[in-house]
Parts: C-alpha cells; structure tokens; sequence
C-alpha cells in the first residue's frame, strides 16, 4: 500500500464507506478478495448488505461510496455451497484496484482496534 493510500485511510477515522443504496454497482468488476472475514464483521462494519444478483451468482452485496467517490462492491460470487454465516472469502468490486486495498486496510485497522480494547 502506498503511503498516499495509508493517509487516505488514516484520514476517514472512523468514517467509513457510506454504504450507497442508490448506485448498483453497473460498470465495477473484481479488483480484489477480503478473506478469511465472516459476513457478521462485515455487517458490523457496513450495515446491511444490498439484495443478491438477479441470475443469483450473488446472494448479498454492500454498494460503498468513499467520500472521493470511488465505489467499491463487496460480494459473495458465487458461494451458494456454503452458508452465508459461514462463507469467510468475497470478492471485492469496482472500478479502480485502489478500492481492494481500501477496503482491506478498513478491516484490517478495525481488527486492530478491536483486538486493543
């Protein structure tokens, strides 16, 4: 992660993502994964997620707006097999790599805060 990156992040605080209900997502693709994170950390951190996909390769979705405007999409692609409360690998979307390692370091900082409490 470059250090403009860090300071980005550092910057919003506690301010994460809005997740974004009135854009769905059109024109992202996968930039990256989030693994090994449960959909109840997710939850906590973005709210509830957005409704699956209409041809069901997904069954949740949280649309997230940076305040730069950068989107970015967090999904279970095509995960049926498992269950939602146990799938612990999404897949991350948008337009722009960046947003993978945003999105990493947001909960990569928040384990870190609550792991210090």
């Amino acid at each position: 992660m470059n250090s403009h990156t860090e300071a980005f992040i550092d910057a919003l605080g506690e301010d994460i993502p809005n997740h974004n209900r009135f854009h769905n997502g059109s024109g992202t693709s996968r930039q990256g994964y989030l693994e090994r994170t449960s959909y109840k950390e997710l939850t906590e951190l973005f709210g509830t997620p957005g409704a699956s996909s209409d041809d069901g390769k997904c069954r949740v979705e949280w649309i997230l707006e940076f305040k730069d405007g950068m989107i970015a999409t967090i999904y279970d692609w095509q995960s049926r097999g498992t269950p939602l409360h146990d799938n612990l690998s999404w897949n991350i979307g948008g337009k722009e790599k960046e947003v993978a390692t945003r999105i990493n370091y947001i909960v990569k900082k928040r384990r870190a805060s609550n792991d210090s409490k």
